[in-house]
């Protein structure tokens, strides 16, 4: 307990913190670091910004059909999809990637934007056709 906290003292002195950018500090969807908890969104995408160290859940319910998916944003994110009560990503999308998937089952799909160290702002849509 004391080497936990001088090893504290020492990487966070008194009245120092973590100088994460303001917009990494505001984000509204926080906390949604896991995949139990996940942060429900809208109908037709979400927006965010990684920092570093950063992973961010959602999840979004998703009738049957076919949906146009488009990820935009810094070159470090990636974007991995998990279908309803599965483990292994569906499918995974990089930036200016467009993909389509056809839902059979409809559902709560989860998925989650990760990044490199200096990766940052993301734009998730998707479109029933």
């Amino acid at each position: 307990m004391v080497l936990l906290w001088l090893w504290l003292g020492l990487a966070f002195p008194a009245g120092a913190s973590r100088h994460w950018p303001s917009e990494c500090m505001n984000d509204v969807h926080e906390p949604n670091g896991t995949r139990s908890r996940a942060a429900p969104v809208g109908a037709q995408g979400v927006s965010g910004r990684l920092c570093e160290g950063d992973a961010d859940w959602y999840v979004a319910e998703l009738g049957r059909g076919r949906y146009r998916l488009t990820l935009d944003g810094s070159p470090g994110v990636r974007l991995a999809l998990f279908a309803p009560r599965r483990r292994r990503p569906l499918l995974g999308l990089r930036p200016g990637a467009r993909r389509w998937l056809r839902v059979r089952t409809p559902g709560r799909y989860r998925f989650v934007v990760r990044g490199d160290a200096a990766s940052g702002a993301y734009r998730f849509q998707w479109a029933r056709q």
